[in-house]
């Protein structure tokens, strides 16, 4: 019981000083004046927000446990889309186990997520839309896809910052990813991580 109401006071430290430094950001973004570099000062915002959420989240959660429970990754999910959705109408299909992600993983893997959605809402789904995320449990690995309905990658959006950092983030997690358009519509994100279950 002092451990978690240890965990749970550091996550929610962790929380407020990101706010601060959100709040930071926010001020300083006033003076500039450059369209483009506000984008990036916005962006920033929102990336630094999202470790918040998942920090906040945390120490919400009933127990704190060594691994993630699938409720919290999916009211993760709904926080970042409730961030970046602008007036769209999304349907959010998760199907995942508990357990798929340690605790002491959560921030990158939450990072990866935040990417996902929010390229997925600023550069792929206009109006209406749907993401489905589901994860298959082996022995030794977790296979993760990441599916919207979107208009998809084009020249300009195959190769951004946000992919950049979705790459860097699955190799910070030891872990592999692809990513291609569907072959109907939208984009299709396959991840594949180790597996470590709760005795080890």
């Amino acid at each position: 019981q002092e451990k978690e109401v240890l965990l749970r006071e550091i996550h929610h430290r962790v929380k407020n000083n990101l706010q601060v430094v959100n709040s930071i950001l926010r001020l300083q973004s006033y003076e500039i004046k450059d369209p483009a570099a506000l984008e990036v000062f916005e962006l920033s915002q929102k990336r630094i927000h999202a470790m918040a959420l998942i920090h906040e989240r945390l120490y919400t959660l009933d127990k704190m446990s060594y691994s993630i429970t699938a409720n919290y990754l999916k009211l993760l999910v709904k926080d970042l889309i409730a961030l970046y959705q602008n007036n769209q109408k999304i349907i959010l299909e998760i199907d995942v186990q508990d357990g798929i992600v340690p605790q002491n993983n959560i921030v990158p893997f939450g990072l990866i997520l935040n990417e996902l959605v929010s390229n997925s809402l600023k550069h792929g789904i206009d109006s209406n839309g749907k993401i489905t995320i589901k994860s298959v449990k082996t022995a030794a690995h977790v296979h993760l896809t990441f599916v919207d309905d979107g208009k998809g990658f084009t020249s300009t959006n195959q190769k951004g910052f946000g992919l950049e950092l979705i790459e860097t983030l699955t190799d910070q997690l030891d872990g592999s990813v692809d990513y291609k358009n569907n072959l109907d519509h939208g984009v299709i994100f396959s991840f594949e991580f180790p597996f470590y279950d709760e005795e080890q």
